[in-house]
């Protein structure tokens, strides 16, 4: 994995001064530590800091050069062996073994729409075509590596780091208050926007052509989720398929120059990349495990099954409340305000990887393809209730009768709570729930916006299409996963020089899950349950009872404790109450009815300190 920045300059002089790139290079280090280059054509430049993983000599590096066109590029293409193969083929000769040159050559034979066409992997780059004086930028199609831009009327800014673009434009920046709003409700930012209204993302599957001679540029969009009919397939040719194809994903996955390890967790996503990969290796797959001296949050236990079956080269790694410092290193690397709490266990699983390995491949998306959130199975549960009862007289008879019912066999989801449930809007469907609600956000926050109910009812509308189910998984891919979890894995993990793969966001891999029809992901009203019946092949039989575990912390208990001292520091601090973004008394209210234990706000109050950790860093 690498790092890239770059300027295309408007204003005259055109020209790109070195120092300008060094300094946006600068907050790429970790993401590329081996080798850093630059290129300058008048008013172009480019950076990139180098992660060797593929072709580790001298003629990976980057920036490259090839016919007139040079690459920044930052990820892996793992089909590059074959497209090389069909390149030369066509008459093409290489000068490396690298996949970024792969990337070079089939833009010059193909172009740009059809290198996208054959391209597999994850991937942001940048390539300027001095031929027809135009730079593309270019996202993968899940958006699980960041490319971030400015533009005025004088420059055009990118980067892998938003803090190379706030380095060198600070001045030109304002925060953004929709996405603070979306940031306390849902922890994260809403992309494509940022928390500064002036920088933005490139949208995941898309790429944006900017003139290098003018400032205009046009967005495409080039990947979609393929649509295929699934109807009539058996559980057993589902679970082939998936077994199939998620095996295909894993291995692909393991090519490297360099050795490559496993996110072991104990849940069934990680659990089932490491088996599969240990089961098609010849030699010991490294994992690595994070667990807790609280048994709540402790998940070496049920991750040693896959330890002891496969006798894999493991390390458990005992948690333990980093100290400050680190923490706030941490959260100002990721340059936004971020406040998933579970980023400091990726941050240590990664640190404690990357000594070992500079590849390591991970469970994520698992849920989002496969149906694995409870939120899904609501879904599920709600569209069946529908389905069965389509009359609103019905449903107005047969839901107290079934409340009646539930009071002696008592049941999570009564016909009350699914007839609700079908009221609610889209946004509040993809709200998970996890910051502060629309009442709190309104009393907390001084200019209050709202801005998530309405981008999360675009997101929904989006997929309108689709029934309520197949709606909300995949509107899922746009919402937690693109905001949170990707950003999260790929800051914890870069910040320690550490390259992660997902198996599970394979394109061929979530276009046959997304399209599997309900009663096979929801069978038996259990969640993600084509991955448990894979997993009594590969992991254990009893893992149809085991509990979803999330890869959290015990956040509220370390905020009464070890942590305290950062809510005196970053919150009861006149610097904070300064500040003219809360409302303090509703600040102080809920920090004391969560150190007096009437109440857990842990995720409430530790947004608060990300906040004022991001305020210091960017804007004091």
């Amino acid at each position: 994995m690498c790092g890239l920045a770059g300027r295309i300059g408007y204003n005259s002089p055109l020209t790109v001064d070195r120092n300008f790139l060094s300094g946006m290079g600068a907050f790429l280090k970790e993401r590329g530590p081996d080798f850093e280059g630059y290129y300058i054509h008048n008013n172009i430049g480019l950076a990139h800091t180098r992660l060797s993983i593929i072709d580790l000599s001298e003629a990976g590096n980057q920036p490259m050069t090839h016919f007139g066109i040079t690459i920044v590029f930052n990820g892996e293409v793992y089909n590059y062996k074959t497209l090389r193969h069909e390149l030369e083929e066509e008459g093409a000769s290489f000068k490396s073994h690298s996949d970024t040159e792969v990337i070079i050559v089939g833009y010059t034979h193909w172009g740009l729409s059809g290198l996208l066409e054959r391209i597999d992997g994850m991937f942001a780059f940048a390539l300027f075509d001095k031929r027809i004086d135009q730079v593309f930028l270019v996202r993968d199609p899940f958006g699980k590596k960041p490319l971030y831009y400015f533009s005025d009327d004088t420059e055009f800014l990118f980067s892998s780091d938003i803090r190379s673009i706030w380095s060198v434009a600070r001045n030109k920046l304002t925060i953004n208050s929709d996405a603070m709003d979306y940031y306390f409700a849902e922890l994260t930012s809403p992309q494509p926007s940022t928390i500064w209204r002036e920088i933005f993302q490139v949208k995941p599957g898309h790429f944006i052509s900017i003139n290098t001679r003018h400032p205009s540029k046009t967005e495409t969009r080039y990947f979609f989720l393929e649509e295929q009919d699934y109807t009539g397939i058996t559980e057993k040719e589902a679970l082939e398929l998936t077994e199939k194809l998620l095996t295909r994903s894993i291995v692909k996955r393991t090519v490297a120059d360099v050795e490559v390890g496993c996110f072991l967790s104990g849940g069934i996503d990680s659990g089932l990349v490491t088996s599969i990969l240990a089961a098609n290796s010849s030699e010991p797959v490294k994992s690595f495990t994070v667990g807790f001296e609280i048994d709540e949050f402790n998940e070496i236990p049920q991750a040693h099954q896959v330890v002891d079956r496969y006798q894999t080269d493991h390390e458990d790694i005992v948690l333990k409340p980093i100290e400050i410092s680190e923490i706030v290193d941490l959260m100002e690397y990721y340059g936004e305000p971020f406040a998933d709490s579970s980023a400091i266990p990726t941050f240590m699983i990664s640190k404690a990887i990357g000594k070992h390995v500079k590849v390591a491949l991970s469970g994520d998306g698992g849920d989002e393809s496969f149906g694995g959130y409870p939120q899904y199975l609501l879904a599920y549960k709600a569209e069946n209730f529908q389905q069965r009862y389509p009359s609103d007289l019905i449903q107005k008879i047969v839901t107290p009768i079934d409340k009646g019912l539930s009071r002696v066999i008592p049941k999570s989801d009564n016909y009350g709570s699914l007839k609700e449930y079908n009221d609610w809007p889209g946004s509040k469907r993809l709200l998970r729930d996890i910051g502060f609600n629309t009442e709190e956000r309104r009393l907390i926050l001084k200019s209050f916006s709202n801005y998530s109910q309405s981008y999360l009812e675009e997101v929904w509308s989006a997929q309108s299409r689709y029934n309520p189910v197949k709606q909300l998984l995949r509107a899922s891919f746009e919402t937690r996963l693109l905001n949170d979890y990707l950003v999260k894995v790929d800051r914890a993990s870069m910040k320690n020089s550490l390259e992660v793969r997902s198996p599970f966001l394979d394109k061929e891999l979530v276009s046959m899950a997304i399209n599997l029809p309900e009663n096979l992901l929801f069978k038996h009203n259990q969640s993600k349950y084509l991955l448990k019946r894979l997993a009594q092949k590969y992991i254990s039989m009893d893992v149809m009872k085991r509990p979803k575990m999330g890869f959290g912390i015990p956040l509220a208990h370390w905020l009464r404790n070890e942590y305290r001292e950062l809510i005196d520091e970053y919150l009861r601090d006149e610097k904070f109450r300064n500040r003219s973004f809360f409302n303090i008394d509703v600040v102080n209210r809920i920090l004391d009815e969560h150190q007096s234990l009437k109440a857990n706000h842990g995720n409430k109050i530790w947004s608060l300190i990300c906040f004022e950790i991001w305020c210091r860093k960017f804007l004091d």
